[in-house]
């Protein structure tokens, strides 16, 4: 079958001829009844005419899909900068970072244009991104508003109507776990350019590990250093921005340097009524490469780790117990100007 051209009335080098049939037909039918379609040339001349004012009619619809103008497809355009300008391990993107967008009826929850979980990359992580080959997302051609949803780090396997699937049992490269999402409203092909401010949905608590009276700088070395009484395993809907965590509790093994002075760990957040209630008796466990000596702070069962906060402690390890005091930076301040406290 051949494909259809779109031509112009006023191009055709036949379009008088049709012009002056067509009036001619409808003249002699009017008076002669069926006697006019007797004429083969007529007929021939009448379906030609037929089928060029068919075309003209058609081709606005087809051409509302391709050419520049008020009909036109529209591609989206995405900048993303993340709330408190850090991520969970960085201070910015990085190269290769992609997010997931999804692009909804605006008002609703309903996906439009097909558009959901479509990868958005930043090549050079510089905060502009670019659609994965296939995954371009076009505004409605007809003008009307949509709602976008986007949400970090992107995962085609671990994503499945629109929920998905945290585990932070492995915590081993922290922006892999670091969800975060972005939404922006009432959008519309006129003005393309969408701006996303992603702010961290799970909370991380920050360790800097000092050597104290007892304990020299090289028995940190090989250090391990674990939080107890974790959920590890949620379920993050992506289209009704809710986070559903699942009861089951762990011992997570914190993201620990090879000298000893640096430990972080990305926790889902906790609250004393709210999606996830704190685990009484949680400790952080520090345990030395050599002899396997361990000490222990425990943590307040009133501390809440709540979501987009970052707890940074300073842990002063003495051969006789523990030292900690805590500040904040980056994220949303989960704990003023820092805490105090002793373990032993």
């Amino acid at each position: 079958m051949k494909k259809k051209s779109f031509i112009k009335r006023s191009t055709l080098p036949e379009a008088s001829l049709c012009a002056k049939t067509h009036a001619k037909v409808f003249r002699t039918a009017t008076f002669r009844s069926a006697a006019v379609f007797r004429s083969a040339a007529v007929f021939r001349t009448a379906a030609f005419c037929a089928a060029v004012f068919l075309l003209a009619g058609c081709g606005n619809d087809n051409e509302s899909a391709t050419a520049d103008g008020n009909g036109s497809r529209v591609p989206l355009e995405v900048t993303g900068g993340i709330s408190a300008q850090t991520r969970a391990a960085d201070a910015a993107w990085a190269a290769s970072d992609a997010i997931g967008i999804y692009m909804l009826k605006s008002g609703t929850t309903d996906i439009a244009e097909s558009a959901a979980n479509r990868r958005y990359t930043t090549a050079q992580g510089d905060g502009r991104f670019s659609a994965d080959a296939g995954a371009s997302i076009y505004y409605p051609i007809d003008g009307s508003k949509v709602d976008f949803l986007a949400y970090y780090p992107h995962s085609a396997s671990g994503v499945a109507d629109g929920k998905y699937a945290l585990d932070l049992s492995d915590q081993s490269h922290l922006p892999a776990i670091d969800l975060m999402s972005a939404s922006v409203s009432g959008k519309d092909k006129s003005a393309p350019g969408v701006a996303f401010n992603f702010h961290h949905l799970l909370t991380k608590l920050e360790l800097v590990n000092t050597p104290g009276t007892g304990i020299t700088a090289s028995e940190l070395k090989g250090m391990t250093v674990e939080i107890t009484g974790q959920r590890t395993a949620a379920s993050y809907d992506i289209l009704f921005e809710a986070l559903d965590v699942a009861d089951a509790t762990a011992t997570i093994t914190r993201n620990t340097s090879a000298d000893g002075k640096k430990s972080a760990a990305i926790l889902l957040p906790n609250t004393k009524t709210v999606v996830n209630p704190i685990v009484p008796g949680r400790q952080l466990v520090f345990t030395l490469k050599t002899g396997g000596e361990k000490f222990y702070w425990n943590i307040p069962d009133d501390k809440s780790f709540n979501a987009g906060e970052k707890n940074i402690y300073t842990i002063t390890i003495n051969r006789s117990g523990l030292e900690v005091t805590s500040s904040i930076t980056d994220w949303t301040s989960g704990n003023g100007t820092g805490e105090t406290g002793s373990a032993q």
